[in-house]
C-alpha cells in the first residue's frame, strides 16, 4: 500500500499492490486417455509388424502375366515374403528349376502366386500330332490377338496350291484323298495355337499350330508358299 500525490494539489490517494495469484493447472482427463491409448495402439501395431515380419515365408509369383500353354523360364518368376495361409498354394523357390521348360497349365496374373499345379506335365506334340511354323503377313490372321490354346484353322486361299501341296500328282481337288481336308474347292486344317509372336516393325505374326500329323504336310507348304490363313474357332468351352 502507497500513497500517491496529486499534481493538482488535493490530497493524495491511497493505492494497493495487487499481488498475482497463482492458476492452478486444469485437468483434462480425456486427453491424458486419448493420449495413453494412442500409445498402446502404437506399441501393439509395432509389435503386430514384427511379428508378421517374423512369420513371412518366401513364395513364388508371376513376374508377368503367365498364359496357359506357354513355355515356362525363370524370367516368368520373382521370390516375395507371404504370410503363411494353410488355404493358400505356394510354391518354395527352390522349385524354380524344375518349372523352366514346362508348360503353363493355365494362366497366372502378373504379381499372382503360382500354384503348385502351375505345370502341365505333358510332352508337344503328342503321337500323332504335328507342329507346323506358320509366318502370316498381315490380313492372313485375325486382327485380334491370338492366344495359346486358341482352336483355330489353316485356311489355303488357294485350293489348287493347297491340294497340289498335299498331293503333288493331283492338279484339282476332286483328285486329291478326302483325308486331305480338301473339300468345296477349299482346304482346311483345324489346329491348336502352342506359341505366338509378332514382329512388330512389320506386323509378321509367327504361329506354331499343332495339328494332324496326315495334314501338317498340306499345310506347312501352302503356308510357306503364302497361300494360307488363320481364322479363329469360337473359345467357348
Amino acid at each position: 500500500m502507497g500513497m500517491v500525490g496529486k499534481t493538482d494539489g488535493s490530497a493524495p490517494v491511497e493505492t494497493h499492490a495487487v499481488t498475482p495469484v497463482a492458476t492452478r493447472a486444469q485437468r483434462r482427463p480425456l486427453l491424458l486417455v486419448v493420449s495413453v491409448l494412442l500409445v498402446l495402439l502404437g506399441a501393439a501395431g509395432g509389435a503386430l509388424a514384427w511379428m508378421s515380419i517374423g512369420t513371412a515365408v518366401d513364395a513364388v509369383v508371376a513376374r508377368t502375366p503367365i498364359q496357359r500353354g506357354q513355355v515356362l523360364s525363370a524370367d516368368d518368376f520373382v521370390v516375395v515374403q507371404v504370410n503363411p495361409d494353410p488355404q493358400l498354394q505356394m510354391i518354395p523357390p527352390g522349385q524354380i528349376p524344375s518349372l523352366v521348360g514346362q508348360r503353363a497349365s493355365h494362366d497366372v496374373a502378373a504379381g499372382g502366386l503360382v500354384p503348385t499345379s502351375v505345370a502341365a506335365q505333358e510332352v508337344l506334340p503328342p503321337a500323332g500330332e504335328t507342329v507346323i511354323g506358320l509366318s502370316l503377313a498381315p490380313g492372313f490372321y485375325p486382327a485380334m490377338d491370338l492366344l495359346v490354346g486358341d482352336q483355330v484353322r489353316v485356311v489355303m486361299v488357294e485350293p489348287i496350291y493347297a491340294c497340289a501341296a498335299g498331293a503333288p500328282a493331283a492338279t484339282d481337288s476332286a483328285a486329291v484323298p478326302a483325308s486331305s481336308g480338301c473339300l468345296d474347292g477349299q482346304l482346311t486344317v483345324p489346329g491348336v495355337v502352342v506359341s505366338v509372336s509378332m514382329d512388330s516393325a512389320s506386323s509378321q505374326l509367327f504361329l506354331a499350330v499343332q495339328v494332324k500329323q496326315a495334314a501338317a504336310a498340306t499345310a506347312a507348304s501352302a503356308a510357306a508358299l503364302g497361300k494360307a490363313a488363320v481364322v479363329l474357332d469360337t473359345r467357348e468351352r
